[in-house]
């Protein structure tokens, strides 16, 4: 199963250079009948390709690694391969 997430920031945050966009981010995602706590750790390397980890503790996914991550002014976007079976 792949489980896509898009992360919209507001648009204060967005006038910041990219690099504040890596570091620990927490929130909720809304899904039918439920809300599920999400722990995202995003980081960039040398400047270029973006890496990071999920924790979605109400499904026990810990540490689970990101992958198609896009960073662009106004989102991030990534998938989840595998994550959840």
């Amino acid at each position: 199963m792949r489980l896509f997430v898009t992360i919209f920031f507001a648009s204060a945050v967005l006038c910041h250079a990219a690099e504040k966009v890596a570091g620990r981010w927490e929130g909720l995602a809304q899904i039918p009948g439920s809300e599920l706590k999400l722990i995202v750790d995003l980081a960039q390397d040398n400047g270029k390709a973006w890496t990071g980890s999920i924790i979605v503790p109400g499904l026990r996914v810990k540490g689970a690694p990101l992958a198609d991550i896009i960073v662009t002014d106004s989102e991030i976007e990534f998938s989840i391969n595998g994550a959840l079976g």
